[in-house]
């Protein structure tokens, strides 16, 4: 009955976090800037940074996932595959026309079963807070956040050098309800290699060779090479794209950070500055944006996928189907 769905739409909620569960809540008219509705803004008023999402490192449901007849709630018991899409800034005509081709093209006129962004949603496009709006009330549509994200959600909640930048000026479109969305954006996305083996065919199964019992994990950005997924901080998850080593070979890696500062440093590094991507083996497979200069990015083993090909900037959305 309706309670029971009811119950099964929590125990999803619960696997896979509040900050990535969609809500059909109506949008209002703006945001009322007199008050503290959205607790992230009176956070981040309060302690001048942002508050970390409930969740930083989501995990795609695989126990409690709601599957529905047709007509029901939730995500059609036919759905298969999960499509992963690089950087959209706001472009969400481009959005719709690459999810609707993705699924008559590559998924047999399907419904995915989920589908996610690498991040940066929004800022610099037309309409990000339609792409926004899409994203926070479709089922089975996730994301993790991106570096401009971030910078918008900061514009939201007062920034006074972000809010004067011509590409966060859809902030004051945004509801207080879809402000907190943005503040519950996980910064990556588990989907562990039993979640795809359920969509794999029969022809597959009996092929060793195409086996992949590999996680995948979805982030803007990148990481440190060398160190735990759960020990890379926010600024790597949403802004590296090249690591050094100080002194030697046998440093660890390290964030090199692309600024003026860093491109005269002395000394220089020993090792680097090289692309972390490169560098990465596992033991997750990662997919990421945020690259826009090096576009789609795939290197041996397929460690590491970055699928920033400059949609903003006239290029193509990328898509990928796991």
């Amino acid at each position: 009955g309706r309670q029971q769905q009811q119950q099964q739409q929590q125990q999803r909620q619960h696997s896979i976090s509040s900050n990535l569960r969609s809500y059909a809540v109506p949008p209002s008219e703006g945001r009322d800037e007199s008050n503290y509705r959205a607790a992230a803004e009176h956070y981040y008023k309060t302690h001048g940074v942002l508050p970390l999402p409930g969740t930083v490192h989501a995990i795609l449901p695989m126990e409690n996932e709601v599957y529905s007849g047709s007509g029901g709630d939730g995500i059609p018991s036919n759905a298969r595959n999960v499509l992963v899409i690089g950087d959209i800034h706001g472009c969400h005509d481009e959005l719709m026309l690459l999810h609707s081709k993705a699924v008559q093209e590559n998924n047999g006129g399907l419904p995915f079963r989920a589908v996610i962004s690498v991040g940066d949603l929004t800022a610099k496009g037309p309409r990000s807070v339609d792409v926004i709006r899409h994203f926070r009330n479709t089922e089975g549509w996730y994301a993790v956040r991106g570096n401009n994200d971030d910078g918008a959600l900061k514009a939201a909640l007062g920034d006074a050098t972000r809010s004067n930048q011509a590409k966060y000026d859809f902030v004051k479109d945004l509801t207080d309800e879809e402000v907190e969305y943005m503040a519950e954006l996980p910064y990556t996305i588990r989907i562990h290699a039993s979640y795809l083996e359920r969509d794999r065919s029969a022809e597959e199964e009996e092929d060793d060779d195409e086996m992949d019992v590999r996680d995948t994990v979805i982030v803007h950005a990148g990481f440190v090479t060398g160190r735990p997924i759960e020990e890379q901080d926010v600024p790597t998850m949403i802004l590296v794209r090249g690591l050094q080593k100080l002194r030697s070979d046998d440093d660890p890696w390290e964030f090199y950070s692309y600024t003026k500062a860093n491109l005269v440093q002395v000394p220089k590094p020993a090792v680097g500055p090289m692309l972390w991507a490169k560098t990465w083996k596992g033991p997750e497979r990662v997919i990421f944006g945020h690259d826009a200069p090096k576009g789609l990015q795939r290197y041996d083993g397929d460690w590491a996928l970055g699928l920033d090909t400059s949609a903003v900037y006239g290029g193509d959305i990328t898509r990928l189907i796991l």
